[in-house]
């Protein structure tokens, strides 16, 4: 895994969630960054990493750090 910042994201449409997992380095997210994640700008700069579809879908509501993704 080494420095890799993973989260799993919720974003909200006012009707649906849709929860995605994203997989960063430490260059294009800070620690801070991702564990104040609530903050306007990270939470922008977050939003601004996921890819076009996702982002149309709705807005961030809630943002977790996972430590370990496991691929079977």
């Amino acid at each position: 895994m080494g420095n890799d910042i993973i989260m799993l994201i919720t974003l909200s449409n006012g009707e649906n969630l849709l929860r995605v997992a994203l997989k960063c380095g430490p260059e294009t997210l800070s620690l801070d960054d991702a564990n104040f994640w609530g903050e306007p700008e990270n939470k922008e700069k977050i939003f601004d990493l996921l890819p076009a579809h996702v982002q149309s879908f709705g807005k961030i509501v809630e943002c977790e750090r996972l430590f370990e993704i496991t691929i079977i």
